[in-house]
């Protein structure tokens, strides 16, 4: 399966500059997405945010494997890819960068994450997180792995993206769209996702996507 998926980025506000914390990917024709938030020196959240989901898309344009199997050998290769690049500098403390991401099959969506970040499912008129609920800190290098994996039909919404996309006035946002048009475009819903974020610049980043 596939879907049609927009990702919108809110930059964040640090030390009186707009920077980007956050970033997404949409790959294998919309049937894998990632998004991705870097932790620790602003000056590195470009870079590592490049590192980790070039890793993450390398492995999963390759094609090979259920996909569960693409998903976590994907989620291995952005650590890979993030290590390698930290290799090379001299920090005393080292960023991170959280992850959260999908691999959609034939009926079957798989999702993991590893640090903070959120997916959920919108099907008719119900929303199942399928992330856990409790937000750790690190990513990819330090934190946990949690997997999920649920059932997905055609027309079913699916959201991704960092906590800060998921405020209180986003949240009723999307859901007050959702309520007023059930077919309404995933651009739609990610821009409203960011848009608190984004006015209090802070940083967030929100996937929305359709299942075709």
């Amino acid at each position: 399966m596939r879907a049609v998926a927009h990702v919108s980025v809110a930059r964040a506000e640090v030390r009186g500059r707009r920077l980007a914390r956050h970033s997404a990917c949409v790959l294998a024709g919309g049937s894998a997405c990632a998004v991705a938030s870097a932790r620790g020196w602003p000056r590195l959240f470009a870079p590592c945010l490049d590192a980790a989901l070039g890793g993450f898309a390398t492995r999963i344009e390759s094609r090979k494997g259920t996909p569960s199997e693409r998903l976590d050998e994907a989620l291995t290769a952005a650590r890979d890819a993030l290590a390698a690049y930290l290799d090379s500098l001299v920090e005393g403390v080292l960023p991170d960068v959280a992850m959260a991401a999908f691999v959609l099959g034939e009926g079957t969506l798989h999702a993991a994450r590893a640090g903070g970040g959120r997916i959920y499912v919108h099907r008719r008129s119900k929303t199942t997180r399928l992330t856990p609920r409790d937000e750790p800190g690190g990513g990819l290098l330090t934190a946990a792995i949690d997997h999920a994996e649920t059932t997905i039909h055609s027309g079913d919404l699916i959201l991704a993206g960092s906590s800060s996309a998921f405020s209180a006035q986003a949240v009723e946002q999307a859901s007050d769209a959702v309520k007023s048009d059930t077919s309404v475009p995933p651009s739609v819903l990610s821009n409203l996702l960011t848009d608190p974020a984004a006015q209090a610049a802070v940083g967030a980043v929100a996937l929305a996507a359709r299942v075709r």
